[in-house]
């Protein structure tokens, strides 16, 4: 095993021998390896971010070179690596230098430029122009943050931009929390398989990954994590806790290898703002169901989910600060629990607000079918990914006994409602119009 202050090249830097897991170690070998792809996934707060920076940091102090760090969304990856996993690489593993390496950081523009010039870049892909400008360099390391979040097209484009002339090997790195054996990240780190057309990976060797949990680092979480962890649904268990990639099971509504991603929102949408009601209002109660969808010629968009636990009040707040910024035509309100209220709540709060009852006439996984329809037809889109949506999409079940013990899908349900509305399906009735 290389000594941690010579890690690849076997170049001498200013690293401190902060103590590493037992997985962290092995984690390591593959990056002082040959392979240019380099996969970590596993479970949430196992140290994968923290390794993959730390290589971004000595890669960059060794040789003067450009690096850059995507995530989907730009105030994701400034607020969980620029604001938070940057500090503590730099106040934990390079201590004799950390007053020049917190001077080199620009605010402004989310970047870090290292004592010998080298660069730190942090992107997101929703912000296309600043993207696009990061992009016009050549890079060392491309670190892909959350890459299940990331559509195959905009990886395989950035990957072009592996490009920069210097001593230092090129690298990608991806890490995420493992989605279904249909995701492209499956076939390309576990079945070694190109994942554009299926065929065998040239090199094998030249992509490699390692599974990394909670459990693997105890010793730098706080011990009521895992506890947390437990207490999540059996499929978010399996994701999140134990880092493993699921089986499409039968017998389920919603198909995770129907959902398609949109990176960029057409225009002259048709809008809907749909509330799914909260049944009570404690710190026990439901979430209200908050989503933004959109129609666009034959086809449908996820555009935001704003579901969470809140007052009435808020709840008419958010989905009035929706209505406005996304460009919403109306509001969609339950009429079966509550939609009177509900409607009474926004219409205080602006009084001519076009808001719209409709009535269930058949149980949550009935009428969510036809909306499952238009998913497996490829009609529907998510503008991004929304991790907790899609969880609850997957637990829709044919037999709707097997959904007991599961929390109440609001998120899925205002989204149905949402669609259901922009495209006339049956399995919802009009109750009344712009009260």
């Amino acid at each position: 095993m290389e000594d941690e202050t010579t890690i690849e090249d076997n170049i001498a830097l200013p690293v401190k021998k902060f103590k590493k897991t037992a997985k962290q170690i092995e984690a390591t070998k593959l990056l002082i390896s040959n392979a240019m792809d380099i996969m970590f996934f596993g479970g949430g707060r196992s140290g994968k971010t923290f390794l993959f920076v730390r290589s971004i940091f000595i890669r960059a102090l060794k040789v003067k070179s450009n690096h850059a760090i995507f995530r989907f969304r730009f105030n994701h990856v400034k607020q969980s690596i620029f604001q938070g996993t940057i500090p503590k690489v730099i106040d934990l593993c390079f201590p004799d230098i950390k007053d020049i390496l917190y001077d080199g950081i620009n605010k402004s523009d989310t970047t870090l430029e290292f004592p010998n010039k080298s660069m730190l870049y942090l992107g997101g892909l929703d912000d296309k122009d600043r993207t696009e400008k990061i992009l016009g360099n050549e890079f060392s390391t491309i670190f892909l943050n959350e890459v299940t979040q990331i559509s195959l097209d905009s990886i395989l484009i950035a990957k072009t931009r592996l490009a920069e002339k210097n001593e230092l090997k090129k690298r990608m790195y991806y890490d995420m929390n493992p989605p279904a054996k249909k995701h492209w990240t499956y076939k390309m780190f576990i079945e070694k398989k190109n994942p554009v057309d299926g065929s065998p990976l040239a090199d094998p060797d030249d992509c490699v990954s390692i599974l990394m949990n909670p459990m693997d680092n105890l010793e730098n979480i706080d011990k009521n994590y895992i506890k947390v962890l437990d207490s999540l649904p059996e499929r978010q268990k399996k994701r999140f806790k134990l880092g493993e990639f699921q089986e499409e099971a039968e017998g389920k509504v919603f198909k995770e290898k129907w959902i398609k991603r949109l990176w960029e929102l057409p225009i002259d949408l048709k809008i809907v703002v749909a509330i799914d009601p909260a049944i009570s209002h404690n710190e026990d109660s439901d979430e209200y169901g908050i989503t933004v969808c959109g129609r666009y010629g034959d086809f449908g968009i996820l555009i935001a989910d704003l579901s969470d636990q809140m007052t009435p009040d808020e709840m008419a707040n958010t989905a009035l600060d929706a209505f406005d910024e996304y460009g919403a035509q109306e509001i969609i309100v339950e009429s079966n629990n509550g939609g009177d209220h509900l409607e009474t709540v926004i219409k205080h709060n602006r009084q001519f607000a076009p808001v719209r009852q409709i009535r269930a006439s058949k149980g949550k996984v009935k009428r969510a079918i036809p909306v499952a329809h238009l998913y497996e037809k490829g009609l529907i889109s998510h503008y991004g990914v929304f991790e907790k949506l899609e969880d609850e999409m997957m637990i829709f079940d044919e037999d709707e006994t097997k959904m007991k013990g599961f929390p109440s899908p609001n998120r899925v349900d205002s989204m149905v409602w949402g669609f259901a509305s922009l495209f006339d399906l049956d399995e919802v009735e009009p109750k009344l119009r712009y009260v």
